[in-house]
């Protein structure tokens, strides 16, 4: 037991520092690049899935925990519970085909990762002395949060709407979550493949957002951090020369 107490107490000693928004980027990349080849719905293949996405759960709930005004707040327990109910509702899709459950776990991850995207940006753009590599780090975790928000709510348009998209080259009756993170990335990217095309208002409206976002995020914020970040390496690194 004190074992456990010694590394549970590690483990939030290190999510409460800026580095841990560093694990939380690699899950989220990882998680990004590996959900589509593990879609073919082999039960191996949808456990690995699964625990990806739990991992993620679990990563940003203690990521909130980089900002000191949060440890001990209401906001990271609503996380917290988020967290608990979109692992429950992903289990249940186990056992059911029931498109309210697999709504129910996209508004629920919805809910979560806009609201950790939220406090993670929060402390981002904080007034602070010193924009660390970290804090980079993290604006880049929140532009993939974004990315991962949009991919949970085009899949709800289409759990509505099934004719909500027009898919090119892939099976209609065999659509699957991974196509819409697929999406969701192209657009952010304003890459646009063009094998998914949306074809109702809403899903339009998001893809309008999205394409927006994803020019000006990264000019606006990420390349002023970065920036930031450099003028402050750099007066660090004369102070102590001097």
């Amino acid at each position: 037991m004190k074992t456990l107490i010694r590394l549970w107490n590690k483990n939030n000693n290190y999510w409460t520092q800026e580095r841990s928004l560093n694990a939380l980027l690699i899950y989220l990349f990882v998680s990004i690049i590996s959900w589509l080849p593990l879609s073919e719905r082999n039960p191996w293949e949808e456990a690995a899935q699964d625990l990806v996405f739990n991992l993620i759960l679990l990563a940003g709930y203690f990521s909130a925990s980089v900002d000191t005004s949060l440890r001990k707040g209401v906001l990271r327990q609503i996380l917290l519970i988020l967290a608990i109910m979109a692992s429950v509702f992903r289990a249940l899709e186990y056992f059911t085909i029931d498109r309210s459950i697999q709504q129910l776990d996209m508004i629920t991850s919805v809910v979560y990762f806009l609201l950790l995207s939220i406090l993670i940006f929060k402390f981002v753009v904080r007034d602070d002395k010193e924009v660390t590599a970290h804090r980079v780090q993290g604006a880049i975790v929140v532009y993939i949060l974004v990315g991962l928000v949009c991919s949970f709510i085009y899949n709800l348009i289409y759990l509505h709407n099934p004719n909500a998209f027009t898919f090119i080259g892939h099976d209609s009756d065999d659509i699957l979550y991974a196509y819409f993170i697929y999406f969701s990335f192209t657009v952010q990217t304003t890459v646009g493949a063009g094998d998914i095309i949306p074809g109702d208002a809403w899903s339009k409206s998001v893809v309008i957002f999205q394409s927006m976002m994803g020019m000006l995020y990264p000019v606006v914020i990420i390349a002023r951090l970065v920036s930031l970040e450099i003028e402050h390496s750099k007066a660090k690194k004369n102070n102590q020369q001097h």
